[in-house]
């Protein structure tokens, strides 16, 4: 019997008898089982290149990143000490999610090497809440890191889906809905999350029980949207004010008047400026900053910083009118 049939009835054995399905290991494709016969090749060799790459590259296809993939020749314990082997040291403190084995086995790896650890207990089958994580994160200085397993396959939970909204502060001010792409059951589907008017930039939106489904009858997690404001040509927001810009003729800044200013509304308001107004004086018109979330009626400030206008081009008449000033001022400093 040559080595090649030898792993074909090997193979054909192994799909056909009755097995427990576990995390792992899984039963190995026959082509898998026929490359492992072979010599492999030296791992200072082009041939060796270029395996590593394109596996490089389809763990990245398989995985949905653009980021760097490691292959670790380890289970996939040999991957959870690395992560704290290489991530912290005995001076530094851990937060660690305990919600299954898995959990169970970052505690252990922790203490394994003398790495100080705070541990959230979560009851098993159930997914963590956020919540907790950062109330722990607020309540105890010192925590460098946070060790959580995604998917605890020793219980079937799945913790919660996080997805990034970059908004427009138009859309921040007054609220907005995104479409976003989940999957569950192995399924792609839809879920509308409405974005409150006033959100602020880093601030996540809860969508639950939109999350992915654990296994049995665990409940659904929650759908996370972490929003991003993209920066503004004119408008700044600090907390829930306004600030920006209006330009003013020097005519006016000397003289006084008014100008337009326009909301990130849409809407104009005139800003009556008095005479003698310098270049970089702030204006505040109150309420016309942004909303505060849940409370409608609740708005911030908006600031306003003159910019002093200096004319481009000068018409004869209106160089004879500022040569005129010129004269005064020239006659105020050096008087007759």
């Amino acid at each position: 019997m040559t080595l090649t049939t030898a792993v074909s009835q090997a193979a054909t054995r192994a799909a056909t008898r009755a097995r427990l399905f576990t995390p792992g290991p899984v039963e190995i494709p026959t082509r898998i089982l026929r490359a492992l016969s072979a010599v492999p090749p030296h791992h200072r060799t082009e041939v060796f290149r270029a395996t590593f790459k394109r596996v490089n590259e389809a763990m990245r296809e398989l995985h949905r990143t653009q980021g760097e993939m490691f292959l670790l020749g380890a289970s996939g314990t040999g991957a959870m000490e690395a992560a704290v082997v290489n991530l912290m040291s005995p001076s530094e403190k851990a937060l660690v999610v305990v919600g299954g084995k898995f959990g169970e086995r970052w505690m252990n790896l922790l203490k394994a090497f003398g790495i100080p650890f705070e541990k959230i207990d979560v009851e098993w089958g159930h997914a963590v809440d956020p919540a907790a994580i950062e109330r722990a994160l607020k309540n105890s200085a010192g925590i460098t890191a946070v060790y959580s397993t995604h998917s605890e396959t020793s219980t079937g939970a799945i913790h919660d889906i996080e997805a990034v909204a970059e908004l427009t502060l138009e859309e921040a001010f007054s609220g907005t809905t995104r479409r976003v792409s989940a999957s569950r059951d192995g399924k792609e589907r839809t879920v509308e999350v409405r974005i409150p008017a006033g959100i602020k930039d880093g601030a996540r939106v809860r969508a639950a029980g939109e999350g992915a489904k654990s296994a049995g009858d665990a409940s659904a997690g929650d759908l996370y949207l972490l929003v991003e404001l993209q920066p503004h040509p004119r408008f700044e927001r600090r907390e829930q004010d306004l600030y920006t810009r209006v330009a003013i003729p020097v005519t006016t800044a000397v003289l006084g008047g008014e100008v337009s200013v326009t909301t990130l509304s849409g809407s104009t308001l005139r800003l009556k400026v008095p005479e003698l107004t310098s270049s970089g004086r702030v204006f505040r018109l109150r309420g016309h900053g942004m909303p505060t979330v849940g409370k409608p009626g609740e708005r911030g400030d908006l600031y306003v910083t003159a910019e002093i206008q200096i004319p481009s081009t000068l018409s004869p008449e209106e160089r004879r009118h500022y040569e005129a000033l010129q004269a005064l001022d020239t006659e105020k400093v050096n008087p007759s």
